[in-house]
């Protein structure tokens, strides 16, 4: 799990951000939710999905079925607008990425991510999140040794 909050100066617009990852057995998911009201934030009625709806009161952002997948290491942060950013490891047999969504409409390129060889942006598939992937060297060593493309 990872937890950002974002504080705008007014505890009426401050938000709690999470991102955590589930499985349960055969199906692997990488979940987000906020909380929009700070002094409530331990009642499920302050949390809701990106776009503030609240059945359920969590977005699936990444999901995945079968063994040979998994979904793991989800971080978070928000920019100084307020939108969050999510970034997860992604596997499935020799595929490597690091995955990428946003609810901020029209970023399509995650900046500062170091390291990638291609990189993929699709459109909406989750109201209100652009998603992008950032494929990587599987040696361990990659990261170190690489430099970042341009868009």
């Amino acid at each position: 799990m990872s937890v950002d909050i974002f504080r705008s100066g007014s505890p009426g617009t401050d938000r709690i951000h999470l991102v955590w990852q589930a499985d349960n057995g055969t199906n692997k998911y990488i979940h987000y939710s906020k909380c929009s009201n700070l002094s409530s934030y331990t009642l499920a009625t302050s949390w809701s999905q990106v776009d503030d709806q609240t059945s359920p009161r969590y977005d699936t952002i990444n999901s995945a079925s079968g063994s040979s997948y998994y979904l793991y290491a989800p971080d978070i942060v928000v920019d100084s607008q307020g939108y969050p950013h999510a970034l997860w490891y992604y596997q499935y047999s020799s595929t490597q990425e690091i995955r990428y969504r946003t609810s901020r409409n029209g970023f399509r390129r995650p900046q500062g991510l170091g390291c990638h060889l291609s990189h993929r942006c699709e459109d909406n598939d989750e109201s209100g999140w652009t998603t992008s992937t950032t494929r990587f060297r599987s040696t361990s060593t990659a990261a170190t040794r690489c430099t970042s493309r341009g868009p």
